[in-house]
């Protein structure tokens, strides 16, 4: 119901109806996106930035099948 609301009151300024906005604004994004693809490129807004950088930054726990995987491609079993 949130979204609803936030998509209803973010296109009212626009005079438009509430499916034409989302089409408008979901148009734009996947030319962006293609667009990226195109370049080989990932298009992030900054939040967006902050949670890939937060994510890559964070140390890992490999589970117990990841570990026995790591030793048989290392040779190790």
């Amino acid at each position: 119901m949130r979204r609803a609301k936030a998509t209803s009151r973010a296109q009212q300024p626009e005079g438009i109806s509430v499916s034409d906005y989302v089409r408008v604004v979901t148009v734009a994004q996947a030319r962006r996106e293609v667009e990226a693809a195109g370049e080989q490129v990932i298009a992030l807004t900054a939040e967006e930035q902050v949670a890939f950088w937060n994510a890559l930054n964070q140390p890992t726990q490999l589970t117990a099948a990841q570990q026995r995987m790591g030793a048989v491609m290392r040779g190790e079993v």
